[in-house]
């Protein structure tokens, strides 16, 4: 199964899945129509590590316009929206 970013994965396997079983039509009565294969594609896995290594870890002018907005004194703190993402976060 080769992985493409542009596409979303569960239609990638449905697509999967439904010329895997077609291929099987004519299999033994107990055998099962579901599996799993790996087959990487170097170029696709070299394409994503670049994209990985691109992308700071850090993300500095993110960081910069935080901290400007804590010394003017416009950063603002909703308590509300992190009571609520603290509370949707312990339910799962």
């Amino acid at each position: 199964m080769r992985i493409d970013s542009n596409q979303p994965v569960s239609s990638q396997l449905s697509t999967e899945r439904t010329s895997r079983n077609s291929g099987k039509a004519g299999s033994a009565a107990g055998a099962s129509a579901e599996g799993a294969t790996f087959s990487p594609d170097p170029s696709g896995v070299t394409s994503l590590e670049a994209q990985v290594m691109a992308t700071p870890e850090i993300r500095s002018d993110r960081v910069a316009a935080l901290r400007e907005s804590i010394r003017n004194g416009s950063y603002q703190v909703d308590a509300g929206s992190i009571a609520d993402a603290i509370l949707r976060e312990s339910s799962r």
